[in-house]
C-alpha cells in the first residue's frame, strides 16, 4: 500500500489494491527502506515480495534500497550472513559491484550486498553447511554428488553447477566412504537410479576399489543385509556366481553386484517372495 509518487497509484490498474496507496513523504523515505530491508531478511518468501513491492518499482525507491543495502557496516553485514533466512542468504549476497543488474529480470537481482573479502569464508562455511544439511542434498544426495575421486573429476564447464565443486577423498578415508555409501544403499528403494548419479562411480579407480570392498564382504554380513535390504536392492543388487561376469557389465551401478553363497541361496529366495508377496499386497491395497 506504500508507494513513491501519486503517479504509482492507477486507477485503472488489473491489481485493485494499486487504485489505492499511501504516498511516502521524502523524510520518511529511508525509515520505509530500513523497515521494508529488516523484514526482507526474515522473509521466507523474499523473492516474491520483492517482485510485488510497489515503492521499489520506482527508481527512487530502487535507488534508496540500494543505498542502504551499499552502506549496511561489516559488523551488520556479518550477521545477515550468520543469521538472514536462507533465501536471503541465498541471493542478497554478491561477489562484486558488477553483479548486480539494474535491468534484470529476476527484480531481486537488482539489489544486492557485496561480501567484504575478508567475510568470504564465512559466507562460504556457512553455504556449505547448508548444503550439507539441506532437504534437497539429504545425507545419500550429498555423498554421490559431493564427493570425487581426483582434482580432475571436478568439471568447472559442466551445465550442473554442483560438479564445479567436489570434495577430494583421501586414501585413508575411501574405505569408509564406500561403507557408508554401501550402508545408504541398501536401505533405497531405488538404488540403480542412486548409483547411476554417483559422481566417485564415473572413476575406474573408485570402480575397482568398491568391487574390492563388496568382494571382502563375509556370508554373515550378506545374510543381514538379505534379511534388512530393501526388495529393489535384492532384486538389482545380487548375482549368481559368474567369474567372467564383472566384464560383461554395461551400467556403471553393476560393479556394486554381490554374489550370493551358496549356502545363503535359500535364504536370498525366501526373501525375494517376500518382497513379490509385498509388492502384489501394494498393489492390491492402492486399487
Amino acid at each position: 500500500m506504500f508507494v513513491v509518487t501519486e503517479d504509482d497509484i492507477n486507477d485503472n490498474a488489473k491489481n485493485r489494491y494499486e487504485w489505492f496507496g499511501i504516498i511516502i513523504p521524502d523524510d520518511m523515505l529511508q525509515i520505509y527502506i530500513e523497515k521494508y530491508f529488516d523484514r526482507l531478511t526474515n522473509n521466507f518468501t523474499m523473492v516474491q515480495n520483492i517482485h510485488l513491492n510497489r515503492a521499489i518499482r520506482h527508481v527512487k525507491g530502487r535507488t534508496a534500497l540500494r543505498t542502504h543495502m551499499k552502506q549496511l557496516s561489516k559488523v551488520k553485514i556479518a550477521s545477515l550472513i550468520q543469521n538472514a533466512v536462507h533465501i536471503f542468504f541465498n541471493t542478497m549476497f554478491v561477489m562484486t559491484e558488477e553483479d548486480i543488474k539494474e535491468n534484470a529480470q529476476k527484480k531481486y537481482e537488482c539489489f544486492a550486498i557485496v561480501i567484504p573479502h575478508d567475510q568470504i569464508e564465512q559466507y562460504i562455511r556457512r553455504w556449505f553447511d547448508y548444503l550439507i544439511k539441506s532437504k534437497h542434498t539429504s545425507d545419500t544426495s550429498f555423498l554421490l554428488d559431493g564427493f570425487v575421486m581426483t582434482q580432475n573429476d571436478i568439471k568447472y564447464d559442466d551445465y550442473n553447477h554442483f560438479y564445479w565443486f567436489g570434495i577430494v577423498i583421501p586414501d585413508d578415508l575411501l574405505s569408509l566412504y564406500i561403507q557408508r555409501l554401501f550402508d545408504d544403499l541398501i536401505k533405497t528403494d531405488n538404488p540403480c537410479y542412486v548409483l547411476h548419479n554417483c559422481r566417485t562411480l564415473t572413476n575406474v579407480a573408485f570402480q575397482s576399489a568398491t568391487r574390492t570392498y563388496i568382494r571382502k564382504i563375509n556370508n554373515s554380513k550378506i545374510a543381514s543385509i538379505m534379511e534388512n535390504a530393501t526388495g529393489n536392492f535384492i532384486n538389482e543388487m545380487f548375482i549368481f556366481k559368474d567369474n567372467d561376469s564383472i566384464d560383461k557389465f554395461e551400467n556403471r551401478y553393476e560393479c556394486w553386484y554381490i554374489e550370493i553363497p551358496d549356502d545363503l541361496l535359500q535364504q536370498y529366495i525366501e526373501k525375494t517372495l517376500r518382497c513379490f508377496d509385498q509388492k502384489l499386497l501394494c498393489k492390491r491395497l492402492h486399487r
